[in-house]
């Protein structure tokens, strides 16, 4: 079973800080090349009880359908190309999905590819799954210069992480792979504004370094 990699992630963001991620965390097929077809493309945001058997957490309840409609906002500002999101409307058995190794640009990843009976439910050649996306809310301190000299302060964070693959049906495997770490400044909690604001600044980022056209 694929490990997930966001319990990592956070050690590092509670204990150190952590960078946004950059195109040096997406990878391309060397025949691929970067935003130069108007294809249409699916996005599947794979749930977790789909794939794992004891794992956590999800995304609460009342933040999905904030996540989905963030996420088909993010797409609607970013790229031309059609695309295709779905929340509900595909049940999969977790037994149905194999942990593989795929090999992109002579590096190693391990991802959990889906049964052939989800892909050939989406409507387009590309479809990006999304796996282990999360928010977490995070302290944060900086240091500031003032009368008295350096002064710590603390203020309130929120990250949005994410891992992706895409999977090319013509060609019949794994074209890009990557994963994306947003952070934004917030208040003492989180308003709606910020989770779309996150989920655009990851969507925004995948998809400039992707195959499709973009904006």
């Amino acid at each position: 079973m694929k490990q997930p990699l966001f319990g990592i992630l956070l050690c590092a963001i509670v204990f150190g800080s952590i960078s946004c991620s950059s195109n040096k965390d997406i990878f391309l097929a060397e025949e691929v090349k970067k935003n130069s077809t108007g294809a249409a493309f699916s996005i599947v945001a794979l749930k977790n009880d789909w794939i794992y058997t004891n794992r956590g957490p999800n995304l609460a309840i009342d933040k999905q359908d904030l996540f989905y409609y963030s996420l088909k906002s993010s797409i609607a500002k970013t790229t031309p190309n059609t695309v295709y999101t779905y929340e509900d409307d595909l049940e999969v058995d977790n037994t149905t999905f194999s942990t593989v190794t795929v090999e992109l640009n002579d590096k190693m990843f391990e991802i959990n590819h889906a049964p052939d009976s989800l892909i050939d439910a989406t409507e387009s050649r590309y479809v990006y799954f999304l796996e282990d996306y999360a928010f977490r809310q995070v302290s944060r301190r900086e240091n500031k210069s003032g009368y008295a000299g350096h002064e710590a302060t603390e203020y309130n964070a929120m990250i949005f992480f994410t891992e992706f693959h895409l999977w090319d049906k013509q060609l019949q495997k794994t074209v890009s792979y990557g994963s994306v770490s947003k952070e934004i400044r917030i208040g003492a909690t989180p308003n709606d504004g910020n989770y779309v604001a996150l989920v655009e600044m990851a969507i925004n980022e995948i998809l400039k370094n992707s195959p499709f056209s973009v904006y």
